[in-house]
């Protein structure tokens, strides 16, 4: 006979625990005492939401004042009871009565805004300790321990704060021995992505020297922290990066590891750039003859970063592309441009082959090519005019030209 689910302690018969009870409040400041009991007793619901929003803003002023925001009184909020999120259960609406269903459900609503209005009030109090070097102990332990949701909430708490946060040097141990590991499933994916994203508010140097050696190492975690770090949401585009990454990068895309590329577009363009990447296509360029059906063989982030280079050795590459019959949408917009502001007088031929050959199919990479191709004749003292007007009376005598 098989033996009933164990229900943990202090849970209700679906398995559900709500928050521990918050541990008494007795900072320096009377009046930050009365507003934070209120923030602890307010439950999560959409009419409560403009209250919690105020209390917040006047605990965050109180908290700048020497006596309220005096270390120990912030390490008291984040004890072990306050920090004690409860237990939260799947629904598993699938298996029961009906009213079975309805009270699992109940309760798995009831745990989860108890919950989530801790969480709030909890990160709030952790961005008021990153303040304070003397918090910087107690936020390592948190993040440290072996449940998710603590690391969870202060990686979040640091990524919301904006910046505007000291991210103390055991805090970043912490959080870097966390970005070394990562396991199977969504939750350890959301709380990898916020520590990475925590990691990245502290200095640049620090946070290379957290990172690199998890990227350089190209297991799970290392890949990622690049796909983290390749985010091209505007609060990631934002972050400044240690100039160290690039030797990283250039490491990462000469095996062949292209995700790396779209971290290198967010660093300042360096004439070394170019010799790395153009060396690192070189097989993959190889295989283009002419041609060659669809697109090129090779990602189109690192292709973009060469063709908007302006630099003179990437032109071979280049011309190489032009043998294709299809590029994506961002290397139409820049391929035929770049090879016209070039002006080499090499360009000309191929880029007149690749117009002969394409004429009566893409209107808009053909244009950019015949664009293209007068800039070179103008810049190479040749005539670009005569051979505009015979492309021109050549489309406009094509069956489609002359279709109602």
């Amino acid at each position: 006979m098989a033996k009933p689910p164990v229900t943990p302690a202090g849970s209700d018969k679906f398995g559900n625990r709500s928050p521990a009870p918050f541990p008494p409040i007795a900072t320096a400041d009377a009046r930050l005492d009365a507003l934070l009991r209120e923030l602890v007793a307010l439950p999560y619901a959409d009419k409560t939401d403009a209250r919690r929003d105020a209390l917040t803003k006047a605990i965050r002023t109180r908290f700048r004042k020497p006596r309220a925001g005096d270390p120990q009184a912030l390490l008291g909020l984040l004890s072990d009871q306050a920090v004690d999120l409860g237990e939260l259960q799947d629904t598993d609406e699938g298996r029961g009565t009906p009213a079975v269903k309805r009270a699992r459900k109940q309760s798995w609503d009831k745990v989860w805004r108890e919950r989530y209005a801790r969480l709030r009030t909890m990160q709030l109090f952790v961005q008021a300790a990153l303040q304070h070097a003397a918090c910087d102990a107690r936020l390592a332990e948190l993040v440290a321990r072996p449940s998710l949701e603590t690391t969870e909430l202060v990686a979040e708490a640091v990524e919301e704060a904006e910046g505007k946060v000291r991210v103390g040097p055991k805090l970043v141990a912490a959080l870097a021995k966390r970005a070394a590991r990562t396991g199977e499933g969504s939750a350890e994916g959301i709380a990898h992505e916020a520590v990475v994203k925590a990691l990245l508010r502290a200095p640049v140097d620090k946070a290379f020297d957290a990172l690199a050696p998890i990227v350089e190492k190209w297991s799970a975690a290392g890949k990622h922290v690049l796909g983290t770090l390749g985010q091209d949401v505007e609060e990631m585009a934002k972050l400044p990066l240690d100039e160290r990454w690039r030797g990283v990068l250039y490491r990462l895309v000469a095996k062949g590891r292209l995700e790396a590329v779209a971290v290198l577009k967010k660093l300042p363009r360096k004439p070394g750039d170019v010799p790395a990447l153009l060396a690192s296509i070189q097989r993959d360029l190889a295989k283009i003859k002419p041609g060659h059906e669809g697109e090129p063989p090779i990602d189109e982030d690192l292709l973009v970063l060469l063709a908007t280079s302006g630099d003179r050795s990437v032109l071979p590459a280049l011309l190489k592309l032009t043998e294709c019959t299809d590029f994506g949408w961002e290397l139409r917009e820049v391929l035929f441009q770049a090879i016209g502001k070039l002006g080499d007088a090499s360009a000309i031929e191929p880029v007149q082959r690749f117009i002969d050959r394409n004429a009566e199919d893409d209107v808009y990479v053909v244009a950019a090519a015949r664009s293209a191709l007068k800039k070179l004749m103008k810049a190479t003292g040749g005539r670009a005019d005569r051979q505009a007007g015979r492309d021109e009376t050549r489309d406009q005598a094509s069956p489609e030209a002359r279709a109602p």
